[in-house]
């Protein structure tokens, strides 16, 4: 059975090619929230604050339990979420998660020569299906989304990543013009990636590490569908 995770573009779950229901906005939030972080906790207060920032419903934990819930209803067998602590990690194999698969690729193409390094990338490219989280939005989905779309990847003299349009990926690779993957998707180099890029420790399924994230002052407003999404 193959399992597709995906947030680099709408957040989908998909079972052998098919599109399973995952639910509604915030529950598609919830379910990002714990993809970004996987096999790494999530603590309660983390879930609640990038889904519902300051505008907590009534017994906010009981709801983001719900929500849960449900999503456990639908994972397939191989992924599952576990309760942990004061919070919950799911647990997946990180090759299934879109967004950890590209950084996979990225890492992977820093180590390699130009070609194999150009190959690894155009995969990671064809990984964007559009603006990560689309259709959702939220305070946390606008920082963690900024941080993600300078991640371009170029391939020749044009974008192949996320925001390329279709054709835009012919042309000759010369030097300068190879694929990069980095925070200034303008900057070359000889290798394809930047170390700044990529998180430096990708998730395992070892031991679930709780990372801390305090909350940012000021954000308002949970997490929602934007005008115009389905």
């Amino acid at each position: 059975m193959a399992v597709e995770l995906r947030v680099l573009g709408p957040v989908e779950l998909r079972v052998d090619g098919r599109p399973v229901e995952i639910g509604h906005a915030r529950q598609r939030c919830v379910l990002a929230v714990l993809l970004m972080e996987a096999n790494r906790v999530v603590t309660m207060e983390q879930l609640l604050d990038r889904v519902w920032a300051d505008r907590l419903p009534y017994k906010a934990r009981q709801v983001a339990s719900n929500y849960v819930s449900r999503l456990r209803q639908v994972l397939p067998g191989d992924v599952a979420i576990a309760r942990h602590g004061g919070g919950y990690v799911l647990q997946v194999d990180p090759e299934a998660v879109d967004v950890h698969r590209f950084h996979h690729l990225v890492r992977q193409a820093r180590g390699q020569d130009d070609a194999q390094a150009l190959a690894s990338l155009e995969e990671a490219a064809r990984l964007w299906r559009g603006e990560a989280f689309e259709g959702l939005d939220s305070p946390w989905i606008a920082t963690v989304r900024e941080g993600l779309a300078p991640g371009t990847v170029r391939r020749g003299r044009r974008p192949c990543g996320p925001g390329a349009r279709a054709g835009q990926t012919r042309g000759p690779v010369r030097g300068a013009d190879r694929a990069s993957a980095s925070p200034s998707a303008g900057r070359t180099g000889h290798r394809a990636a930047d170390a700044r890029a990529v998180p430096q420790r990708p998730p395992s399924r070892g031991t679930p590490e709780v990372r801390p994230h305090p909350r940012t002052p000021g954000r308002r407003g949970g997490c929602r569908s934007r005008p115009g999404a389905a």
